[in-house]
This record gives C-alpha cells, sequence and structure tokens, in this order.
C-alpha cells in the first residue's frame, strides 16, 4: 500500500535508467496448434484489441486469409481479407494506423524468392473482436486498405513486416544477403495504389532474417533467423534505424523444423515462435525483467461505492508507487463527463539517458545565446547519447578537429523538450550528468550546474580543473536544480563539455532529467462536471510498461423532478418552467429537446443543432464541419456505400466550440457519406 500523501502537484519517482532488459527465461511448450489449416505457419503476431489472441497465417498457396488462436493453440476463427491477394504472405504485425485508438493488422505480401516483383504489398485492416475462448468462426473482413511499396535499390525478397508504435512507420528487412538491409515507409502511408519507394534506413550486422516484430512499448526489438532470435533495445526518443544499427544480443531460442513466425505478446511479459507444418507447438520465452505491478491508490474523495455530489467543480488525489520509479500517471474519464482519449498525462522523466541533442563540434565559438529556447540550432548535426570520442564506447562519436595534439576545448550540446504544462514540475528536478572533464548546465538560459569547471565566467577556451580518468568517467554526477524554470512550451537544456587540455584523450557525455524520488502524489485538473455518473479512472505505469488502474464512479446530482431526463435548471433557462415532456421538438428542427440537452444545442433556436452543414474540398481531402458544444466528444463516421453500412474513421474528438473540423485524407471513392455521432448517447 502507497503512504497516502495529499498534494496539488504531481511528485513522481524515477529511476533515470531506461528500462530493456534482453534477460529472458528458457522455451515453454504453450499448446499445439488445433488449426488444421494452419500448415505453414509464416507470420504471428499478438492482438493489441483481445487479450491473449494471436494472428497467424501461412506462406505461400494458401488463400487470402488470417487465423486467430489463443495462447494455448485453440483455433478461434479463420478471417478472410476481402480485396487483398495472397502471393506470397511472409509475415503479420498489430499496430496503430490511421484511426487513433484502434487497432490494426498488417499484413506482408512481401515474398520474393527470386527477386522477380517490382513491388510488394501491405494490407492493413482493423482488428475484429475475438474472445480468447469463442468456439472457432469464419468470417470475411471487408475493408482494407492496400499499401503499395517499392524497395529503393533493387528487387530483394523480404520476410519482415514491423509497425512502429510511436508514429506509425511501416518497416521491410530483407531476408537473403550476410548483412540484411531494413526499409522504412514514413506515416502517413497512402493507400491509393501510388507505389512508395520506402527509404533505407540501416544496414544490420546479421543476415538470412525471416521475421519480426517491435514490442508494444515501441523499446524493444526482436527479428528472427532460422536458427537465432536478435534482440534491440531502443532509447527514448531513438529511430528505429538508428536502435537496429548496433550490434543485436542473442535471446534464448530453441531451433523449430522451419521457425520463422515471431511476437512479443500484448503486455511485453514474452515471446512467442512458431514453425512452419502441421500439428506445430506455440512455444513461450517469458521475460526476466520487473513485471511488479506499480500501486495507485485514490485518497479523495474516498473510494468504495457510489460519490455523490452536488458541486459541479470535481478533483482527485491520491498516491503511486513502484518498485522501480512510476514513469507517468494518466487521468480518463467516461459517461456523463468524458474526455477524448487520456485526459492528462504527466511524465516523470522529460529528458531520458540515451537521448538525442544536437551538437556543435567545430571549435567555435558560440558564445552565450546558444543557451537560450530561442536559439536555432536546426544546422548543428544530431546524434544520441552517448555522445564523444576517444573511449570506444560512444553511441554518437563527434569531432576534436584536425590535430589531435590540440583537441577543441569545447563542444556543445543542446536538446529541446516541449511540455503542455510546466506545473507539474515546479519542484526541485533530479539532473545526473555524465562527463568526461568538465561541464556546465543550463536551462533555459540559466545555469544550474557545473562540475570539475573554475567558477567565474566560462569561454570557449576555458579549460576544466581536473582531468577525469578510469572509474571516474563512468560516475554520473547528482544535482537538483529548480523546476521553477520550466515553462509551459518549448523548453531548452543545454549543455558545454570542456577538455582539460588540448593533448586530452577524451570526451564523454550523457544526461537525464526528471521528477525526484518517492512515492507519487498526484491531483487530476480540476473538471467541470455533466449531470449524471462520471467513471474516473487514473492509471500508473513504471518504467518497464507495467500498469495498474484505480477508478471511482462519481455522480453528480443535479434536479429532474418531472422525470423528464432533463434538468430543471435547463428547462427554466429555455422554456420559463417545467414541461414534463422531453421528446418535444420545441423548434421544430427535427431533434427532440432531450436529444438537445444531450448535445448542448439551443432547443429554441432552430439554427442550432448538431448537424454537418459543410463538406468542403481541402487538397487531396475533405473538410467536414459540424456545429459543436463543451464537454461534448464526437466520433465521425463515413460510408462509401450506405448498403453497408457506416465505419468510424476519428473517434472521441474533443469539442472546440462553436465549431469542429475534420479532414479526411483518405476518401475511399467518388462518394462518400458522412455522420457525426455523439459519444454516450444511445
Amino acid at each position: 500500500m502507497c503512504a497516502v500523501v495529499l498534494s496539488i502537484f504531481l511528485i513522481a519517482p524515477v529511476s533515470l535508467l531506461a528500462v530493456c532488459d534482453p534477460q529472458f527465461g528458457s522455451q515453454t511448450d504453450m499448446g499445439v496448434i488445433d488449426c488444421a489449416e494452419i500448415d505453414e505457419a509464416s507470420g504471428i503476431a499478438a492482438s493489441r484489441l483481445n487479450p491473449n489472441v494471436y494472428w497467424v497465417h501461412n506462406d505461400s498457396g494458401d488463400p487470402n486469409r488470417i487465423f486467430a488462436v489463443n495462447g494455448q493453440g485453440q483455433c478461434l476463427g479463420v478471417f478472410y481479407i476481402d480485396g487483398f491477394a495472397a502471393r506470397d504472405w511472409e509475415d503479420i504485425a498489430v499496430g496503430p494506423g490511421p484511426v487513433d485508438g484502434v487497432n490494426y493488422i498488417y499484413i506482408g505480401n512481401i515474398g520474393d524468392n527470386y527477386a522477380q516483383y517490382q513491388y510488394k504489398y501491405v494490407a492493413r485492416i482493423p482488428e475484429p473482436l475475438v474472445d480468447e475462448n469463442q468456439n472457432a468462426v469464419t468470417q470475411t473482413l471487408y475493408g482494407a486498405e492496400t499499401i503499395v511499396l517499392e524497395l529503393p535499390d533493387q528487387k530483394r525478397d523480404t520476410e519482415t513486416v514491423m509497425v512502429d508504435p510511436w508514429n506509425r512507420d511501416l518497416y521491410l528487412v530483407s531476408k537473403r544477403e550476410s548483412n540484411v538491409n531494413v526499409y522504412r515507409a514514413a506515416w502517413p502511408q497512402a493507400t491509393n495504389g501510388v507505389p512508395i519507394t520506402m527509404e533505407l534506413v540501416t544496414t544490420l550486422t546479421v543476415g538470412w532474417l525471416v521475421g519480426g516484430d517491435i514490442s508494444p512499448s515501441g523499446n524493444q526489438i526482436l527479428i528472427k533467423h532460422g536458427s537465432y532470435v536478435y534482440h534491440w533495445c531502443r532509447a527514448a526518443g531513438q529511430t528505429v534505424g538508428d536502435a537496429l544499427s548496433v550490434a543485436p544480443t542473442i535471446v534464448p531460442y530453441v531451433p523449430e523444423q522451419q521457425g520463422e513466425a515471431i511476437c512479443w505478446t500484448a503486455d511485453e511479459s514474452g515471446y512467442y515462435t512458431l514453425s512452419e507444418g502441421h500439428d506445430e507447438h506455440m512455444f513461450f520465452y517469458p521475460s526476466l525483467a520487473d513485471t511488479v505491478i506499480p500501486e495507485v491508490d485514490i485518497a479523495d474523495p474516498a473510494p468504495g461505492g457510489m460519490y455523490e455530489t452536488t458541486n459541479s467543480d470535481l478533483t482527485v488525489i491520491g498516491t503511486a508507487c513502484d518498485n522501480v520509479g512510476v514513469e507517468k500517471v494518466t487521468f480518463e474519464m467516461t459517461g456523463a463527463t468524458a474526455c477524448s482519449g487520456l485526459c492528462d498525462t504527466v511524465e516523470a522523466v522529460l529528458v531520458p539517458e540515451g537521448s538525442d541533442w544536437r551538437y556543435m563540434d567545430n571549435g567555435s565559438d558560440q558564445g552565450t545565446a546558444w543557451r537560450e529556447p530561442s536559439f536555432d540550432d536546426s544546422s548543428w548535426p544530431g546524434g544520441t547519447a552517448e555522445l564523444g570520442y576517444g573511449d570506444g564506447d560512444e553511441t554518437t562519436v563527434v569531432s576534436y578537429g584536425g590535430d589531435a595534439g590540440n583537441k577543441y576545448i569545447t563542444t556543445y550540446f543542446r536538446r529541446v523538450f516541449q511540455l503542455e504544462s510546466a506545473e507539474p514540475y515546479a519542484v526541485p528536478l533530479a539532473l545526473r550528468v555524465r562527463r568526461d572533464d568538465g561541464v556546465v548546465v543550463y536551462l533555459n538560459g540559466e545555469e544550474v550546474f557545473r562540475d570539475s569547471m573554475p567558477s567565474g565566467e566560462i569561454t570557449y577556451l576555458t579549460a576544466a580543473t581536473v582531468s577525469v580518468q578510469g572509474e571516474e568517467e563512468e560516475i554520473y554526477q547528482s544535482a537538483t536544480i529548480d523546476g521553477a524554470l520550466l515553462t509551459a512550451g518549448v523548453n531548452v537544456i543545454a549543455v558545454e563539455i570542456h577538455q582539460f587540455s588540448g593533448g586530452s584523450s577524451d570526451i564523454s557525455f550523457n544526461l537525464s532529467l526528471g521528477l525526484p524520488g518517492g512515492d507519487l502524489n498526484w491531483s487530476t485538473p480540476q473538471v467541470v462536471l455533466q449531470p449524471g455518473v462520471t467513471t474516473v479512472k487514473v492509471t500508473a505505469e513504471d518504467l518497464a510498461g507495467n500498469k495498474e488502474s484505480e477508478q471511482i464512479d462519481v455522480h453528480f446530482i443535479v434536479e429532474d423532478s418531472d422525470g423528464d431526463g432533463l434538468m430543471d435548471e435547463w428547462e427554466e433557462t429555455y422554456f420559463g418552467g417545467l414541461q414534463n415532456d422531453g421528446g418535444l421538438d420545441s423548434d421544430q428542427d427535427g431533434h427532440t429537446d432531450l436529444q438537445e440537452y444531450y448535445a448542448g444545442t439551443v432547443p429554441t433556436n432552430s439554427a442550432s443543432v448538431l448537424r454537418i452543414p459543410d463538406v468542403t474540398v481541402n487538397g487531396d481531402g475533405l473538410t467536414v464541419k459540424w456545429q459543436s458544444s463543451e464537454g461534448r466528444t464526437y466520433n465521425l463516421l463515413r460510408s462509401s456505400d450506405l448498403t453497408k453500412g457506416f465505419v468510424p474513421i476519428a473517434v472521441a474528438l474533443a469539442a472546440t466550440p462553436p465549431q469542429n473540423s475534420y479532414t479526411d485524407n483518405n476518401v475511399p471513392g467518388p462518394s462518400s457519406y458522412y455522420m457525426i455521432q455523439l459519444e454516450g448517447w444511445e
């Protein structure tokens, strides 16, 4: 149980080491695949929508179908993909796509054993609902979008499809080389049939790879060889290409008959492998990383039962704690008072170790302007920490000039980050910096830390006061700095590393900045409740991605003495008294007074109504507009064929009164029909 400490601000514990621990247990046999039609499994992916459900497909020669199985191999269904041919399906992935909050299946028609095909095809389709215990069903999935891809160099065989959960970029990995290539199709990927020329982002130090997956958190990558499984860690803010540019770690794997399929579990508790053949087994390798679930407790209002109030203003406060450290706390509201997705998120780590930095390493005098947020560093090179030279452990090697005996004294570093609100961070912040030799750190132009440097003014020729050597080079210096220097919007942390002398052999730099240690005291933003029951959900997440949630139901009571569903105060405002019938349409606009009450429109003004008055052409897309009201949330649906109904293209859109607009850049055909739906209205 966390200690209960009430606070206005959020103060979080933080371990400033990124959690990516490539330690996994030995093989566990989870069961035999009981889908008789799965006889040449080539790809597997964990559902993000359906717990303990996995998507599997066969290799070339099979119809255009995928299979759903649970983690023990039980067959849950066969799903045919309408409109997507099966030439040589080689891999499958699950990740985000065009509609926020919707999980998509990506199917790779990408095999090419003889390097003869110019194009590769990836289908993208929303995940259907599947229960892990259901009897097997047969369905056809409609609405798949096809992404046409072309490699930038030459025709190659590819057997790995991966989707980056951080930014929705799509990756293919070639197969038949000793050092294979990784290609990227950046988001958004066109689905209009026009081929996308992929970007070659890196060449791996390994080859003959047959499948892969990026973890749901985005910070771990697995790619499979016939006899090995390779693992890469990925730092916060690091691209997939940069993460894969280093040598991988080999993790446990017992070679299978012809094992090609591999995927992470949805909770990142380990990975599954699956081989081609009849009656094959699903094998699981558990993660040995941190699996301790954080604790989160609501302190006020007191939990237990329904909290009833006649006060429309609400703030919920409590605590969270974890054995390693709480990374962030998120707040959600559903019911009478809803918000779009995550109402608010407070990150505990502002600048993690291994971040990307801009740097200047040409020996120039940068003066003082470079320390400010307004400074334009777009011409500076960029690289991932650790940065430096001379030790051999640098992720990014910087220059010391042309004379090894007279190296540049000063190298400059900058990192920009943004905050929606600075209020949660107006507390002492924890700074840790690795420096060799001397360092001066600035936050938004103000000096906050210096070490191994003389007092007084520092110039680009000022030498460090000591030569850091041996084990001292590995030690992080810690300090507490003033979080009140942060602002809402753009912030910059600027660092200068100084050599002891021009003949010094090396420099090193890495840094982290975050909230200090201790139990997390959180407070939700104050919200204005709508009449009815609102569920407030608070989720704490640790650095390993473990999550725990607590929620409270709040009933905001407003009197409805005549029982017509319309609050008395609302009726008095618009009608001067109670009318006892929410089914009336007082302004004859086609919407009942009860519908207008929920929509937030005016029941005595026929021009005030929830409708789509305007759809305009906007480049290659269409912009849809509608009148919106404070505190409401909307879903936008589209149909190109009214006989097949409407599908959501944007969900949980928060109101931006007096009008919302949404641009649809994926118009499917010559005719499109749109529907606006008030979330929560049945």
